[in-house]
């Protein structure tokens, strides 16, 4: 006996209705309904990272702003004739060197440290060994050996440093710093005798980068050699950045892109980077892509819901 070939003519008319209902209602809505949340889903994403690029970039500025204002404060110390009588080779008695480490610290030294809340120390150091430290505002009890030994070690590489440059984290006390330093000359010799040395502490560009993303996101600052400057979490500050984040935040082929922080987690992040002008640093913002797309979500699902139940209805 002939199989009888299936055609849609040979379908009763509950099921031409069906089929019908299917290819021309449910296959164009989700059809339909794809395109939609893939279109709005980059809109959004191209939203986020054009307006959170401009919040880093304000980031860059303000830390570049701060960089630059504490060069500008360490001008003074280049000329100051305390200064140069401190890089000299002049031999001094016990008294007159008290009395020239009082005047630097009442004169500059306070000049300097006065209404910042940043600065947690200051040390002058030469080349004839003489040093002068001011840590009255760091928080504990601190090792001024520690201190002094780190400044002379600081003072032996003095060749490999400009004329200002941000040395990188270390530790005064328990407490993370930024340690910055300016280089002082003798005027007479015009050669590099000594080093003005300044250790910060890090709230000031925490504020810089809370401020600006309003903290409704995560921005910290990885240094030139990959290490964590600052982080909302302390524990990772000093810290090196993972291998696989780091080659794709030294790409310069795109300031943007997506990774799973936690690879047991299914939570995705975009992640936001610009490099800052002057410090080197590179700027970085977390964003969680449930607080971009969360809504869109949430209406994707509830739309499918009711199509589906609409569909089931008309079936």
């Amino acid at each position: 006996m002939n199989k009888q070939r299936m055609s849609f003519g040979n379908l009763t008319i509950n099921q031409r209705l069906f089929v019908l209902i299917i290819v021309f209602i449910g296959l164009p809505f989700f059809l339909l309904g794809s395109f939609w949340y893939q279109s709005s889903t980059e809109a959004i994403e191209k939203f986020a990272v054009d307006t959170n690029k401009r919040i880093i970039e304000q980031t860059n500025v303000s830390l570049d702003s701060y960089i630059n204002n504490l060069e500008n404060s360490t001008y003074p110390f280049i000329h100051n004739p305390q200064i140069q009588q401190f890089l000299s080779a002049q031999p001094l008695t016990p008294y007159q060197y008290f009395q020239l480490a009082k005047k630097v610290e009442d004169d500059l030294f306070a000049q300097m440290i006065y209404g910042r809340s940043d600065i947690i120390g200051i040390s002058l150091v030469a080349s004839n060994k003489r040093q002068i430290t001011d840590y009255e505002q760091a928080p504990g009890l601190l090792n001024m050996t520690d201190i002094r030994k780190r400044n002379l070690s600081y003072l032996s590489r003095m060749d490999q440093l400009s004329d200002f440059q941000i040395l990188g984290l270390s530790k005064v006390g328990p407490t993370p710093s930024l340690t910055i330093a300016r280089k002082l000359y003798d005027n007479s010799s015009f050669l590099y005798k000594g080093l003005l040395v300044v250790d910060l502490n890090l709230q000031q560009i925490g504020a810089i980068c809370t401020n600006d993303s309003l903290g409704s996101f995560n921005v910290w600052i990885m240094g030139s050699e990959g290490q964590i400057i600052y982080h909302p979490d302390s524990s990772l500050i000093g810290t090196e950045v993972e291998e696989s984040l780091l080659r794709r935040l030294e790409s310069r082929s795109s300031s943007s892109f997506f990774r799973h922080q936690d690879p047991a987690s299914p939570a995705e992040k975009m992640v936001i980077h610009e490099q800052s002008r002057m410090a080197g640093w590179t700027v970085v913002a977390d964003l969680p892509l449930s607080s971009l797309i969360g809504n869109l979500i949430t209406q994707r699902n509830y739309s499918l819901a009711a199509a589906a139940v609409l569909i089931g209805i008309s079936l």
